[in-house]
């Protein structure tokens, strides 16, 4: 799992919901991909977290790679402020 917090620039929070639907066009057909939620704070408007569901870490690495290299998703990586923590995650028994 990847948890991602991180911050909107306030001039494109109202249609971040818009630029976040294109990237997620672009991001299912990424290998590995096993879903998304993406969640808004209740406090702060431009703060946002998404947790990711992988099938491995090397696939969750390798569409970090490939989300720089896609120009698609340019004006989704260029709303962010902010990324306030970004980790990957296993369970924990």
């Amino acid at each position: 799992m990847e948890l991602v917090v991180y911050h909107v620039k306030p001039e494109v929070e109202e249609r971040y919901g818009f630029l976040l639907e294109m990237a997620r066009r672009e991001v299912r057909n990424f290998p590995g991909l096993l879903g998304y939620d993406t969640f808004r704070s209740v406090k702060n408007s431009n703060t946002f977290v998404d947790i990711v569901y992988w099938n491995s870490l090397k696939e969750a690495q390798g569409a970090a790679s490939a989300i720089v290299q896609k120009m698609e998703l340019k004006p989704w990586a260029e709303a962010f402020e902010k990324i306030e923590f970004m980790d990957h995650f296993t369970f924990f028994k």
